[in-house]
């Protein structure tokens, strides 16, 4: 199965408002009516996919084909977190009360237990940030796509597409999806064959939908 890969520039962070929305929404609705010959002209491809030289220029304009995330929390910002946390806080003002009722010894105590507290609240949430960070570098998700002038590979007498990073995909590429495959990016089905699609998560059904290269006529008429 074919597909076009729409997402530009999904590695930036898109801008807040509901217009913004308005017009991505309706803008690959537009792509979804488009026949492939149209949809394939407005991308500037071909159905045997893009050039390395075209995808890296593509690349370099749109930016990686990636959710954005916010920046990892600095150490330091972590642990001031982790020091003024209400609890804490309190035990704060308890020990500089004990402090000025002249009780230096209690005082000692509480700071201490603040202190040794935080640091070891700190040392477990910055190791947890840590291993979570490298397990999300260890996995990831790749996509086959259709290139020009790459030397296709067989898999079981099918001539099958180039293996990349997801990351790396590109407004116009050609990406070919097979059983139990994700789908990588907003795409536009060019070919089809009993493909079925799991979106629960999108929208609550529990068996998988059959799509179809062309949006049907009462979908059309639906969304125009």
């Amino acid at each position: 199965m074919k597909t076009l890969s729409q997402s530009p520039n999904s590695s930036k962070k898109p801008k807040t408002g509901s217009s913004s929305s308005g017009d991505a929404s309706n803008a690959l609705i537009d792509i979804a009516q488009h026949d492939v010959d149209g949809v394939l002209h407005l991308f500037d491809t071909s159905l045997e996919g893009l050039t390395e030289t075209e995808a890296k220029q593509r690349l370099g304009k749109s930016g990686l084909n990636e959710i954005a995330r916010e920046k990892p929390i600095a150490w330091y910002v972590q642990l001031l977190k982790t020091v003024t946390n209400p609890l804490s806080l309190l035990l704060i003002v308890i020990a500089t009360i004990s402090l000025l009722t002249g009780s230096p010894t209690a005082a000692l105590i509480i700071f201490a237990m603040v202190i040794f507290g935080g640091l070891l609240r700190f040392s477990q949430e910055f190791q947890s940030n840590k291993a979570a960070e490298k397990l999300r570098e260890m996995v990831s998700a790749t996509a086959t796509v259709s290139r020009l002038g790459a030397a296709p590979k067989k898999e079981k007498g099918i001539t099958a597409g180039k293996e990349i990073a997801v990351k790396l995909l590109v407004p116009g590429d050609v990406i070919f999806l097979s059983a139990g495959d994700m789908i990588p990016a907003d795409v536009r089905l060019i070919a089809t064959k009993d493909l079925f699609l799991s979106q629960s998560t999108l929208t609550g059904e529990s068996l998988p939908t059959e799509k179809h290269p062309e949006l049907p006529d009462h979908r059309k008429t639906h969304w125009s």
